[in-house]
């Protein structure tokens, strides 16, 4: 048990450096980047919880950033976004 815990310690800042973007990190479009006009994207974009350059992005993606960014509950991402029913 004792391990298991010191493992996931271990473990688990290095999985959530991965995992996610960072309101610590920042970067502008670049000169090939697309952005939305809605802030909320853009920031979620320049923070790295979206592809930062704005293209190709799924509803399944806004879903986990909203998520992962602003602990956004997946039931209300679903009434949030209509268009996935």
């Amino acid at each position: 048990m004792f391990a298991n815990i010191i493992l996931l310690a271990a473990v688990l800042p290095v999985f959530l450096a991965h995992a996610q973007g960072s309101f610590t990190t920042w970067s502008p479009p670049g000169p090939g980047d697309v952005r939305s006009p809605c802030p909320a994207m853009n920031s979620l974009a320049n923070h790295g919880f979206l592809p930062h350059d704005g293209k190709g992005i799924t509803v399944p993606d806004v879903i986990t950033a909203l998520d992962a960014a602003l602990k956004y509950d997946f039931s209300l991402s679903h009434q949030a976004l209509p268009i996935v029913s």
